[in-house]
């Protein structure tokens, strides 16, 4: 896996993406109001990577294990602030640089605290097949602080770099919250910038299919309503409970959104299906929609809903009929199939079957045109 530049998507709302691509974008005063109806297409023309995974009790050695690269071609990738300069944007925007290699390397999920710092998950252990994972090495979570708010990051501190398979993080409620299949847990921190304890399994069962290391659970981020919200592909199916649950009283996970609730330790799976969700938002009616790859890119969530699944079976063999994707629009040639639209191929139908990250955009330092619409990754 090369190690490529991090960059990272900057709102004033204190609102990003969960992508691995971080950039800070902002409208000059003097310019004018562009309307801008093809957004990502034109106006971020990124790299960006997936990568997942995590787990609980790892043995911590005296340093951070050396990542290698696999990556056959030698060539090097750009430097960040000539990347920057490529980016093609509405008329009255500009990107700048953030953070950069070697202070940033292989992030697959960010978050904002309170305090305006973001917290950046790197994953170091996801590998090719047919290794899948590398548990020789070791994943981490960093804190980035502009200080002085001119839009550069002057502060990085480790949180911890004693995880692994991580795929998602979010702060709040005294601490951090990891995504690490086949667990969630909770790193205990007091507001601070440091562990205060030991990590806590709050969950378990985000199975990791031993046929296919894909798809499994990710996306944490905190709802309006309070609940922890996360996403699972249809394809890594789980039970999930606390530990020691036994197996009947576990609630199934079948893909799809999922939540928890931190203090009354309530977990619900919402709906099931799709094949691999990797970002959602909700809107200012409360709604919530989320981002999918390969069988449909755009999906309301729906309390119950039963969607179209990619290559698995639904779990109630009585479904009448599964709801297929609420965009009105695919981004592929759905007769060539989801496989052939790689390497440029969809560019002009919209970018392909990969999607990654969602905004449902609610601030006010973009023009008005840009307001309420999604904007998602390709």
């Amino acid at each position: 896996m090369r190690l490529l530049i991090l960059w990272a998507l900057y709102f004033p709302s204190w609102r990003s993406f969960e992508i691995s691509v971080m950039t800070y974008i902002k409208l000059s005063k003097k310019a004018g109001i562009a309307l801008f109806k093809k957004a990502l297409t034109k106006a971020l023309t990124l790299a960006f990577f997936v990568t997942l995974s995590l787990c609980v009790g790892v043995t911590a050695s005296a340093a951070f294990p050396v990542p290698y690269n696999t990556e056959p071609d030698p060539s090097l990738p750009i430097p960040a602030d000539e990347a920057a300069a490529g980016f093609m944007l509405p008329e009255g925007f500009q990107a700048k640089v953030m953070a950069s290699e070697p202070g940033v390397q292989n992030p697959i999920a960010m978050a904002w605290d309170s305090k305006g710092r973001l917290w950046v998950a790197e994953n170091y252990t996801y590998a090719e097949a047919p290794k899948k994972f590398d548990l020789t090495l070791r994943d981490r979570i960093l804190i980035f602080e502009d200080k002085d708010g001119t839009g550069k990051f002057t502060g990085r501190k480790v949180f911890t770099d004693e995880v692994q398979m991580l795929t998602s993080i979010e702060v709040g409620h005294g601490g951090v919250w990891a995504m690490c299949p086949p667990q969630l847990i909770f790193i205990p921190s007091g507001g601070g910038d440091k562990p205060t304890g030991a990590p806590v399994v709050v969950l378990d069962g985000f199975t990791v299919p031993a046929e296919s290391y894909h798809n499994f659970a990710n996306g944490l981020r905190w709802g309006p309503d309070g609940w922890l919200y996360g996403r699972c592909g249809g394809t890594a199916p789980g039970d999930v409970g606390a530990p020691g649950t036994p197996p009947e009283k576990r609630i199934p996970l079948r893909g799809g959104m999922w939540r928890y609730h931190p203090q009354r330790k309530v977990f619900e799976a919402l709906n099931s299906g799709t094949t691999n969700p990797w970002g959602h938002d909700w809107n200012k009616f409360g709604e919530l929609f989320f981002i999918n790859t390969v069988n449909g890119h755009l999906w309301h969530s729906i309390l119950g809903a039963h969607y179209v699944r990619g290559s698995s079976v639904d779990p109630n063999p009585r479904a009448y009929a599964l709801i297929d994707q609420h965009a009105d629009h695919w981004h592929f040639d759905t007769t060539q199939g989801w496989m052939k639209s790689r390497d440029g191929v969809a560019n002009t139908m919209g970018g392909g079957h990969a999607h990654i990250g969602a905004m449902i955009y609610q601030g006010d330092n973009w023009p008005a045109s840009f307001r309420d619409n999604l904007f998602t990754f390709n």
